[in-house]
């Protein structure tokens, strides 16, 4: 009996504290000592981490195209160990990749033939890497280089383009510097810049330096 009376006592005295916050919060607020949970203890991460994620969605994101892909690289011996690479990257993200190596092409052999069409129409590309100019290292025909050049994005059409620079192992007379005038600095890779590790001929990249080169325009 004497516990049903306890408990009673408590219920009332707890009723009579909440009586007493509803009519008179700020007295009885400066009365009771409250300790901040936290946002860290309900979510369980820090301030600092939160002010992060929220700075984060704040931030406009560019949509990505997740659609498939049928990506094709083309050119010159260089471009086989690169399509290797590429091709871990298509196979990974659901992409088709189409890979033409020419052994010994360049511009020439690409601008004045009709493969670069027939491929184009046969496998329809949505993005487009060239692979050109190790054999043009050394020419110093920057006119003709150009007049090539245009011939063969004039085949690509307007399909997006990267065109990879080739992996000097010399300097060129000028062949880097017109891909860029003629591209623009998005739709040209400047391989030059990269140290390789190569092959016995001095001038293609190993299998190894090739992935390496390949992440890198990724």
């Amino acid at each position: 009996m004497k516990e049903t009376w306890k408990m009673i006592a408590l219920l009332a005295i707890a009723i009579g504290g909440l009586l007493a916050y509803a009519f008179i919060p700020e007295q009885v607020a400066e009365k009771i000592p409250l300790k901040q949970i936290g946002m860290d203890a309900l979510t369980g991460k820090s301030e600092a981490e939160l002010a992060e994620e929220e700075k984060a969605d704040s931030m406009i994101k560019e949509p990505v195209d997740t659609a498939a892909q049928r990506v094709l690289i083309f050119g010159d011996s260089m471009s086989e160990y690169l399509g290797l690479r590429l091709a871990d990257y298509a196979n990974k993200n659901g992409h088709k990749l189409t890979c033409i190596t020419w052994v010994s092409s360049g511009t020439r052999n690409w601008a004045a033939t009709d493969t670069l069409q027939h491929y184009i129409q046969r496998i329809k590309p949505t993005h487009v890497f060239v692979c050109l100019g190790s054999n043009e290292l050394y020419t110093a025909d920057m006119k003709g280089c150009e007049k090539r050049i245009r011939a063969i994005l004039s085949k690509i059409g307007n399909i997006p383009t990267i065109w990879i620079g080739p992996p000097n192992w010399c300097e060129d007379n000028g062949y880097n510097k017109l891909l860029r005038e003629v591209m623009g600095p998005r739709g040209y890779y400047p391989s030059y810049k990269l140290t390789f590790e190569r092959q016995k001929d001095g001038r293609h990249p190993t299998m190894a330096s090739s992935a390496m080169w390949m992440d890198k325009i990724v």
